[in-house]
């Protein structure tokens, strides 16, 4: 495959005409393309990419499936909900299965729930425990949280951080909030990374003030902020439609907080640190 052939993708009629390519790159850079620019139409196609047969690793691995799974997750069309829950046990590619739960947390769906219950009591080995734990978590799954109490002591930091991001969404015990605030601060920076994400995700405005100072890069450190603040004013979006009021003073302050960060990867201060790092944490890692 020529890189000149992959310029060729660059709309909504050449990608999908790609997905029907003999080429896995060009099939595997368009289903990629096609979620950079959530394009609505190309669900049914992506859905089709999700049992393609072709192109399998020698490990048993099917990236084209994979990067069709995160694509319907960006794309967020919930018809496809069903499709990516039969991934989970119409398939042994671990890889695909973490693909598949992260989109299912980005559709936000609940109907989902039972099925990933039922994933995680099953006996697959590998299976990505911490994705399990972060949409257990968003769909306030809390009928488990026996059957999570024992990842708190799990030897993956990574793990450890989205078990206490469930229980501290679960019981509010602050305990749970430390020991995220703790990894903040592991040797590993990939775990340091995921535990600003946990943060993201259960943290309010008060308690990521610690996200500040982290050593993480400025471009996470915005993601998180975002969230926490996005969550803090939708929060109450229906009292302030009804008895509009002004944002309140944390509020005002993150925002400026947020104006520095931008200003200074602006700048070139991308990252804060001395080593580039991917905006999300990577499928696998070693760290422990």
């Amino acid at each position: 495959m020529r890189p000149s052939l992959l310029s060729l993708i660059n709309s909504e009629q050449s990608a999908l005409a790609a997905l029907e390519s003999n080429d896995p790159g060009i099939r595997y850079h368009a289903a990629w393309w096609l979620g950079k620019h959530r394009v609505q139409n190309s669900v049914p196609a992506l859905i089709r990419c999700l049992h393609d047969r072709r192109d399998e690793t020698s490990t048993g691995g099917f990236p084209l499936r994979r990067q069709a799974a995160r694509s319907l997750g960006l794309i967020k069309d919930k018809i496809c909900v069903e499709e990516l829950v039969k991934t989970l046990t119409e398939s042994d590619d671990i890889q695909l299965h973490e693909a598949s739960i992260r989109s299912l947390i980005n559709l936000g769906s609940k109907e989902c729930i039972a099925p990933l219950v039922s994933y995680f009591n099953s006996e697959v080995q590998g299976k990505p425990i911490e994705s399990l734990i972060e949409a257990f978590t968003l769909f306030k799954a809390w009928s488990i949280k026996d059957k999570i109490s024992p990842y708190l002591l799990d030897d993956s930091a990574r793990i450890k951080g989205a078990a206490s991001a469930y229980f501290y969404a679960c019981t509010n015990d602050k305990a749970h909030l430390a020991q995220i605030f703790s990894l903040l601060s592991h040797d590993n920076p990939f775990a340091r990374q995921s535990a600003a994400f946990d943060l993201a995700r259960v943290a309010t405005l008060e308690e990521g003030s610690s996200i500040q100072d982290a050593n993480i890069p400025n471009n996470i450190k915005l993601h998180v902020i975002k969230e926490i603040l996005s969550r803090s004013i939708t929060s109450n979006i229906e009292e302030r439609q009804t008895n509009p009021k002004p944002l309140s003073r944390q509020e005002i302050k993150w925002m400026a907080i947020m104006d520095q960060l931008v200003a200074e990867t602006t700048n070139g201060n991308l990252l804060n640190q001395k080593h580039q790092m991917s905006p999300h944490p990577p499928e696998v890692s070693n760290e422990k």
